[in-house]
């Protein structure tokens, strides 16, 4: 179970996940948050994380589960995924104390085939 959130993009259309989760969906569903959604064709999952960063605080990211499990590489696509409902906000928190706004899609992925 778990949480949908939206997805937020450039209003010009700029995008730079190279066809990721961020700019294929409107909204994805958090599942390592709780909540009462499951991911659906429409909504894909995700995972909120600590992602690398400098500094004492954590630097939360939004990483989908496909991209996860193929090993690839990602990184910051240009897209923020967010929600008003206090449960994303309370999980950022727990990651970098004093955060409680949008979240990096890292799910532009890089292929060295």
């Amino acid at each position: 179970m778990g949480m949908y959130i939206n997805v937020y993009r450039d209003a010009g259309g700029y995008d730079c996940s190279k066809d990721g989760v961020s700019r294929r969906f409107n909204s994805v569903c958090v599942t390592n948050i709780e909540g009462p959604f499951e991911p659906t064709e429409e909504r894909p999952a995700v995972l909120l994380l600590e992602g690398p960063g400098p500094g004492p605080c954590g630097n939360p990211i939004l990483v989908p589960i496909e991209v996860i499990e193929s090993g690839a590489h990602y990184m910051f696509g240009g897209n923020f995924g967010y929600t008003s409902d206090s449960r994303f906000s309370e999980a950022v928190k727990k990651i970098a104390p004093g955060n409680t706004g949008a979240v990096k899609f890292h799910d532009r992925v890089e292929r060295c085939d």
